[in-house]
């Protein structure tokens, strides 16, 4: 797998696993058409004038919408949300840099939503594991232009390799169930529908019904629900219907009894 890397800052200790070549700093005029994947790692810049680090935040909008729109729709692009690893905290003007970071963020997930080939990646799951000493070193910035502290490179590694096992896992389309002790408590067939754990009355019956408020979501994503039971299936059913119980036989494709 061949990346190509759009930054602002020095990234390559953070990638070093990676076949990938980098954009120069700031520089979206090449595509590289020959990478397989794309990542998109912008960073807050760093500087005293705060209400200009917030305006450079909000023309990196403008950067990447450009560069999507050159980018087949074939080849995935991984968006790293920015996180400030520097704040100043001066009154007056800081709330303008994270205001700007939160509308950019917001833009983010809401082109992940509306592009498949465009998948969100959490920087903060990352960083909020260190301190800001940790995470950002003077020196390092001075002498490489590096944002996130090289220190940390290995670490980063390891948690962007999770991340991208994340992104490549294999989507199931669909779920088969069983019945009794899984979508309700009991067994249907022996302690008939009325005396199922299901609903509100009891805290096992609620989390049944929790189970259920979710396996229904997933239907509503596209995945196809299945019944493989034991039960009689006019035992099956009755369950199914029961009052409290949130599927019922239609949302199942087979039901196997």
């Amino acid at each position: 797998m061949r990346y190509y890397i759009f930054r602002n800052n020095t990234l390559e200790p953070l990638f070093g696993n990676l076949d990938a070549r980098y954009s120069g700093y700031g520089d979206i005029s090449s595509l590289e058409e020959g990478a397989d994947r794309y990542i998109w790692f912008y960073q807050v810049p760093f500087g005293f004038d705060r209400c200009r680090v917030a305006e450079e935040v909000l023309s990196y909008i403008d950067k990447l919408r450009w560069v999507i729109e050159k980018i087949p729709a074939h080849k995935s692009v991984l968006v790293f949300s920015l996180v400030d690893l520097c704040p100043f905290q001066w009154a007056g003007s800081e709330w303008e840099v994270q205001e700007s970071i939160e509308t950019y963020n917001k833009y983010l997930r809401s082109l992940a939503s509306e592009r498949s080939n465009v998948r969100y990646v959490d920087l903060p799951d990352f960083t909020r594991r260190y301190s800001s000493s940790q995470l950002f070193d003077w020196r390092f910035y001075f002498i490489s232009q590096m944002g996130i502290n090289p220190k940390l490179a290995s670490d980063f590694s390891c948690w962007f390799e999770d991340r991208l096992r994340e992104i490549s896992l294999c989507r199931k389309k669909c779920l088969g169930l069983d019945l009794d002790n899984t979508l309700w408590g009991g067994i249907v067939g022996d302690d008939g529908p009325e005396n199922l754990e299901i609903g509100q009355e009891t805290n096992l019956g609620q989390v049944y019904a929790e189970f259920q408020s979710y396996v229904k979501s997933l239907k509503d994503y596209g995945v196809m629900l299945n019944v493989a039971s034991k039960n009689e299936e006019e035992n099956a059913l009755a369950g199914l219907n029961h009052p409290a119980g949130v599927l019922k036989p239609e949302d199942f494709l087979i039901i196997a009894a």
